[in-house]
């Protein structure tokens, strides 16, 4: 029997095999590569971006409903801020993951004389609704404000910006040549072809930040195992390669670019479809990992450690 955290994996993954499917054959696609991308959810209440899992779980559902507010908040956070959830909705499941109130003394580490708990953080869901599923109050004290998608990179105004945080990250980057991809091991170098290769652009940055994803996984830096090993099924490879789609993703929303299809884009749609049916928790596995990347290669944005409460979250309601 599945946990409510399986629950909510689950209906992120069916929201995202559907977005995959609905296409042609040959035709598929993710929500993340149309115009103006995904929208990111916002805790009305803090002002602060969801991370990881709840990211890509609130993304998307703003993407299947046409919610483009990107404002959400618990049922009585959003009576705490003038407004109310209106009749008959239901809320989205979002996660956030605590240390259980039990230690199991049997996991247990030495440190010298002392022996330190290691607690294993579980998962605790709660509910969230959108600015869209409110009662439609004129009078009321808060009000969301749309979030609205940039449409494309003003080349007068971010260049400057992208070109510095890629300089910043340290990577080295060749260049040259007609394709873009990573060699890890002891290369450890990108290739991208030259910026008057590229028809958009945009499209150059867009490939860099997924380029620079899978750099972060290089084992002097956040050691991923898909990245660090050559021995790797297909199924492996492709959830690497949705890690870097997903940090592609929110790099893009940080920096107001939609990351474009990649010509080997194609071939590991049907092995996410795949995935996320036989497991939905890969989707979580991959925001997360893609999370992590992100904080590297943003360390600015990187926000508090995993278990720590925001105030008046409460559980689900169904007025």
């Amino acid at each position: 029997m599945g946990t409510r955290f399986d629950d909510a994996c689950a209906a992120a993954a069916a929201t995202l095999i559907d977005a995959i499917t609905s296409g042609a054959a040959g035709q598929w696609t993710v929500p993340w590569h149309t115009p103006g991308g995904l929208v990111p959810p916002t805790n009305a209440n803090t002002g602060t971006t969801y991370r990881g899992g709840n990211w890509i779980i609130g993304a998307l559902a703003s993407f299947t409903n046409g919610w483009t507010s990107g404002h959400w908040a618990t049922y009585k956070n959003w009576q705490a801020l003038g407004r109310q959830v209106a009749k008959g909705q239901a809320g989205t499941a979002f996660v956030r993951w605590v240390e259980p109130k039990r230690t199991d003394n049997n996991t247990q580490s030495n440190d010298g004389d002392h022996r330190t708990p290691r607690r294993k953080l579980v998962p605790f869901v709660f509910y969230v609704f959108a600015a869209e599923q409110l009662t439609q109050d004129p009078d009321a004290k808060w009000q969301a404000s749309p979030v609205v998608p940039t449409g494309g990179l003003d080349p007068s105004q971010r260049h400057h910006d992208l070109d510095a945080w890629i300089a910043a990250t340290g990577a080295e980057i060749s260049l040259a040549g007609n394709r873009a991809y990573y060699l890890g091991a002891d290369i450890d170098r990108i290739f991208l072809p030259p910026h008057d290769a590229w028809d958009l652009w945009g499209d150059f940055y867009a490939t860099a930040a997924h380029e620079l994803i899978h750099w972060t996984g290089h084992e002097t830096r956040l050691a991923r195992p898909r990245v660090t090993r050559a021995d790797l099924s297909d199924d492996a490879l492709a959830f690497e390669e949705l890690v870097a789609e997903f940090g592609a993703a929110m790099i893009g929303q940080h920096f107001g670019f939609t990351p474009s299809p990649r010509s080997d884009h194609a071939s590991y749609l049907a092995s996410w479809a795949q995935q996320f049916q036989t497991d939905p928790r890969v989707l979580w596995r991959a925001a997360s990992a893609a999370q992590n990347a992100v904080d590297h290669l943003l360390p600015d944005t990187a926000g508090p450690p995993p278990g720590k409460r925001e105030p008046n979250r409460d559980r689900r309601h169904r007025p």
